[in-house]
């Protein structure tokens, strides 16, 4: 991508959102967050195609499929309500505009998912029973607490990424249930449709899970350019890993695998390094992209974005071969 085709991003298939917008000094409008009215009947869905999904049939889509879970900028009105914090501090949950950054896939055989419902809405990179009962006020069907679901950061968030609490009330069971519903639920059947048409055509699947991360992590510790994950050998063949690591590096991009992020839900869920469905999270240092918060670096975007389209072309030549 251009750095000046970064205005075009909303051009290309982004519904221009009709909601009430949330503006930050300095942001870019078309990276700004909306709030979903709940009287409005024109909502969008809780999911949109990415890159050649949009446009190509399913039997032309590469093996290679991009699940953008967490660049949602959609905030539904009961979670603005429910809370005494604003969007802007719901919004450092956002993989912010990592969306964009795959941009350019349109023009590939490459194509996928992403999520436009907010992260603190909904978390579709976790279980489906990952649910915090202390945030309830009747009992929910939860699967024992992981150590996601115990430090805030559930299927629905109890924190922002700073550890503020995002509600000031108790939840009910309805709550939780309607938003599976209404975004969950679609999210993975999309997804999951997607990756059987893939098994189908191909015989086999690689699943791209892309995320973006801080510029250092929580003990202040610089971060490396591109952090990959395939928990720990378990979601991707050893012969796929060793190549991307070489591919990365001969872009001039710094690398590392599985610290401090292996995989989360949709990695490790969907990938099996000895099946033919494997899997791989790309976590991307906003640094790279990003001036300060909520406002991107065209030029910065555009160099990441490059990356992103030609490591997923070269991924999509090495599981044909």
């Amino acid at each position: 991508m251009r750095s000046n085709d970064m205005n075009s991003f909303f051009e290309s298939g982004v519904p221009k959102p009709r909601h009430r917008s949330s503006h930050n000094d300095g942001c870019n409008d078309d990276f700004n967050a909306h709030v979903m009215l709940s009287n409005q009947h024109d909502e969008p869905p809780p999911f949109r195609l990415i890159g050649a999904a949009k446009n190509l049939e399913a039997s032309d889509l590469s093996a290679v499929i991009v699940s953008c879970p967490h660049a949602g900028r959609f905030y539904p009105e009961d979670l603005v309500g429910a809370g005494s914090i604003g969007i802007e501090a719901l919004r450092d949950l956002e993989d912010f505009a990592v969306d964009a950054l795959l941009h350019d896939l349109y023009h590939t055989n490459i194509g996928g998912i992403c999520c436009q419902i907010a992260r603190a809405y909904i978390d579709v990179n976790r279980p489906e029973d990952a649910l915090d009962q202390n945030m309830f006020d009747e009992p929910v069907t939860a699967a024992k607490k992981s150590l996601k679901v115990q430090a805030g950061y559930g299927l629905l968030p109890r924190l922002t990424s700073a550890r503020t609490p995002i509600h000031d009330r108790l939840l009910s069971a309805t709550a939780a249930n309607q938003r599976i519903q209404f975004a969950y639920r679609p999210y993975h059947e999309k997804l999951q449709e997607l990756l059987g048409n893939a098994t189908k055509n191909h015989g086999h699947y690689l699943l791209v899970d892309c995320h973006s991360m801080p510029a250092t992590d929580q003990y202040n510790r610089h971060l490396p350019d591109i952090v990959l994950g395939d928990c720990h050998g378990r979601t991707l063949a050893p012969y796929i890993r060793k190549q991307i690591d070489d591919f990365i590096q001969s872009k001039n991009f710094t690398i590392g695998w599985n610290a401090p992020y292996s995989g989360g839900y949709i990695t490790s869920h969907y990938g099996k390094a000895t099946s033919p469905g494997q899997s791989l999270q790309i976590e991307i240092n906003r640094s790279l992209y990003m001036r300060c918060p909520n406002q991107i670096d065209a030029d910065g975007a555009a160099r990441v974005s490059t990356l992103l389209k030609t490591l997923l072309g070269f991924l999509d030549t090495t599981v044909r071969s």
